[in-house]
């Protein structure tokens, strides 16, 4: 995948971009614990989910990403956080601190929607073999493919096969929760897909009047899971013996 991308004001680099104005800029790192060593330069528990940012129309590698520019996120009701290589608008906002004396600050949005897909957006660059997405604990599935959108609907969906959808069928409203997604090794194609009842790894599906909906699972495995002991409060942090046979469960707590 390949795309040229040209944002923010014409003939303006960033240094040159005025306060208020978006900016398309590359995510080069991120800081996502307070135990990270620039956490406490950046503002201890404040700093987590801010990243450090190149100006994409350079198009080179960054050779030591935690010296560049820095950006918080814009939203703190909503958590997105994005991956290395992937694309985020930035704006600058000016506030007055406890000193009454002007600050800008640069916060980012969400990532921007190259691929539309929602598994990643990234656009790396291969000067200086930097053709990566994300961190090594960030695997690249191929194979994960987007909700199918109907008229109305209002998804949220994770970079994992995990998705909610609240929609409807005949009028009457219908919420799907589904953890996980069947993957279909015999369809090669960029098409989205739907919610697959008897074959995704767990749902909920929370209905209302569909007389037409066939919701009768075909998979009864976790029928067959084994009785689970209770987990006390202090315990559940901790480490969770998987189930066995592999089954994949939804829990409701």
């Amino acid at each position: 995948m390949s795309r040229n991308l040209k944002y923010g004001m014409s003939g303006q680099t960033r240094r040159g971009s005025k306060k208020g104005d978006f900016e398309a800029v590359r995510v080069c790192d991120i800081i996502l614990e307070t135990t990270d060593n620039d956490a406490s330069r950046h503002g201890g528990a404040d700093a987590i989910g801010t990243i450090f940012f190149s100006d994409i129309s350079t198009n080179k590698g960054f050779e030591f990403p935690r010296k560049l520019p820095t950006a918080k996120p814009l939203f703190a009701h909503q958590k997105y956080v994005p991956l290395i290589n992937e694309i985020v608008l930035l704006i600058k906002i000016t506030t007055n601190n406890n000193n009454k004396q002007k600050t800008t600050t640069n916060y980012y949005l969400p990532t921007i929607n190259l691929w539309n897909n929602s598994h990643h957006n990234a656009m790396p660059i291969s000067e200086y073999e930097e053709n990566l997405v994300g961190t090594e604990n960030f695997i690249e599935n191929s194979n994960l493919k987007s909700l199918k959108l109907f008229e109305g609907d209002n998804i949220l969906e994770g970079r994992y096969g995990n998705s909610i959808r609240l929609s409807n069928q005949n009028n009457n409203p219908i919420t799907i929760i589904r953890n996980g997604q069947h993957i279909d090794s015999a369809d090669t194609t960029f098409e989205s897909n739907i919610e697959d009842l008897n074959n995704d790894h767990s749902s909920i599906y929370l209905a209302s009047k569909q007389l037409d909906f066939k919701l009768v699972c075909k998979n009864k495995a976790s029928y067959l899971a084994e009785e689970r002991p209770y987990i006390y409060e202090d315990e559940r942090l901790g480490n969770v013996t998987p189930t066995s046979n592999n089954i994949s469960q939804a829990i409701i707590s």
